[in-house]
């Protein structure tokens, strides 16, 4: 077991899928788990519940961190460093100011009689009521979670019992909202979900904080853990910061010098077209050649015919263009299919619905293949869009310049070793690709053809084949070009229920039924086979068995 130096805990070992998980919370549920915390530290610190509450907000809520330091110093260093009484249990006495019948107040030097002063146990500091009021409505208000004593230079810090009885009710329920919010806040395992406007709850993790695990909140917002944004697997943080920047300062630009300019065939230096005659002339090499076919041209006979066509030198200026907007291109694709896929949820829904009601004798789980489809095809855009991006820096070589970039990604140590790794990413890529589009069409189908038991079983099928694909892609990324650790690639979440999975590519529902009918009869017939036996040798079918069973226990 690791602890990083936030406090998390987690195993050193690669997180498989069965190891990713994380759990949703309402406020109600982080007050329950502040609560355990709290048990916990009081159980084995040996403190009372206000000081552990105390000794949890001056460690950044980190219930580990408080036991390090107990561990480390015992429980008079932890509660020295925390400015906490050696001595918490106390009673009422130990907060009043003896001695004397009238106070001075160090803060208002007013003389107040002692009954109407108190004392903080762990410094002695005494002040007036009305001070002490003052003194904890105004840090409140400030959002202080810590509140010292109001004593020059005096650490200590003022318990929850003091702030209970000078704070008013308004401003109690203020600061212990903002302990709420600091439990979250300060807990790197532990972020409010994104939602606009927030929906009040947190997601927790049990992997290291820095995995771009993919959330589904309960308001139905989806996002990436570790930079709160739109889910983006198997592209990392890192690599969709560095894309959404390039796209804002270089689309416009390359769409403008893909529409307006070309590289002279000879030198290939950019040519910017500021007339209406497609003779171009380049000033810096002089050569002589046509807009629209780039092959020579004549300039003395202006006879020129189009007829043919070159294919350009890959090693020009332009190859950082072009390679950009080919992925640019397919990766804007996939986002407006996806976009538009999205919305047509409700459409699938109500097709379910249709055909629900064209046969109301049906189950509903028997319609529901259909929105397992729209679910499975939405996974496989986004996961399509985003492998354009992993695609565009894990293959480019001048990233490599760029460390931060490319930080949790295996390195290609040679242009052979990297030729090789995007060969077998892009193709993995284009067979998820193939059977995505497949599936799109399918899914466009009216719904009077979904009561066709074959395009029933071409769609589940199909179904399947997709979140077999993913997986298959998401494999490559994880285990060939991903560092397992706290920036690995976790797994895709599989639409696929546990019935759709045992399937087979190809294999029909209807073809699965048959096989599992076949096996029952087999099983009969042998159990007839059995009986008949029996009764031929005079032996019933329970003698058969303990014989069996004796058999099976010498062997």
């Amino acid at each position: 077991m690791i602890d990083d130096e936030d406090g998390t805990a987690y195993d050193g070992q690669e997180f498989d899928a069965k190891d990713v998980e994380y759990v949703i919370l309402t406020q109600e549920e982080i007050v329950q788990e502040q609560e355990k915390e709290i048990a916990r530290i009081v159980e084995i610190v040996g403190v009372t519940d206000t000081s552990a509450k105390v000794l949890l907000r001056k460690c950044g809520c980190k219930f580990l961190q408080v036991l390090n330091i107990f561990f480390e110093n015992g429980k008079e260093g932890l509660l020295k460093a925390a400015g906490l009484s050696e001595n918490d249990l106390r009673d009422a006495d130990s907060l009043k100011v003896s001695g004397c019948e009238t106070f001075e107040c160090p803060l208002c030097y007013d003389d107040v009689p002692a009954d109407q002063c108190t004392k903080l146990p762990a410094c002695s500091h005494a002040f007036c009521n009305n001070c002490w009021k003052a003194h904890i409505e105004s840090k409140i208000k400030e959002g202080k979670l810590q509140i010292l004593c109001p004593e020059l230079g005096c650490a200590c810090i003022v318990d929850d019992d003091l702030i209970s009885q000078f704070a008013s009710s308004q401003n109690k329920k203020k600061f212990d909202a903002k302990f709420i919010e600091s439990y979250v806040e300060d807990n790197v395992s532990i972020k409010w979900c994104p939602s606009a406007p927030c929906c009040g709850r947190c997601v927790r993790v049990n992997v290291p904080h820095t995995t771009p695990l993919e959330i589904d909140c309960k308001c139905g917002c989806s996002f990436c853990f570790n930079c709160l944004k739109f889910p983006h697997l198997p592209a990392t943080c890192n690599m969709m910061t560095a894309w959404t920047v390039k796209c804002q300062n270089d689309s416009e630009t390359f769409n403008w010098l893909a529409v307006n300019t070309k590289d002279c065939p000879k030198c290939h230096t950019p040519i910017e077209k500021n007339g209406g005659c497609n003779h171009m002339h380049c000033h810096k090499c002089q050569h002589h050649f046509c807009w629209v076919c780039l092959c020579d041209f004549n300039h003395t006979t202006y006879q020129h015919s189009c007829g043919r066509f070159e294919e350009k030198n890959t090693e020009n200026a332009r190859v950082s263009l072009e390679r950009y907007l080919h992925y640019y291109n397919r990766y804007k694709a996939h986002e407006d299919s996806r976009t538009r896929e999205e919305k047509t949820r409700e459409v699938i829904k109500k097709k379910m619905v249709e055909m629900f009601e064209l046969r109301p004798n049906s189950a509903w789980i028997e319609v529901q293949w259909v929105e397992q489809a729209m679910l499975t095809l939405f996974n496989c855009r986004k996961g399509l869009q985003f492998c354009y991006v992993f695609s565009y820096y894990m293959f480019d070589p001048t990233a490599c310049a760029d460390k931060k970039i490319l930080e949790g990604c295996k390195e290609m140590i040679n242009e052979k070793i990297r030729q090789s790794a995007r060969n077998v990413t892009e193709d993995n890529i284009e067979m998820l690709e193939n059977a995505t589009e497949k599936l799109s069409n399918l899914l466009e189908k009216p719904v009077k053809d979904f009561f066709n038991e074959n395009v029933k079983q071409d769609v589940m099928g199909c179904t399947v084949l997709c979140d077999s694909r993913l997986q298959s892609v998401f494999n490559v990324v994880r285990e060939d070009l991903m560092i397992s650790g706290e920036f690995g690639c976790p797994r895709p979440k599989s639409t696929v229920t546990t019935r759709a999975t045992a399937i087979k590519s190809g294999q029909s529902m209807l073809s699965r039924m048959m096989e599992e009918a076949e096996i029952l009869k087999n099983k009969k017939q042998e159990l007839e086979k059995q009986k008949q036996l029996a009764g031929t040798i005079g032996t019933d079918l329970d003698d058969i068995e303990l014989q069996k069973a004796i058999l099976e226990s010498m062997k």
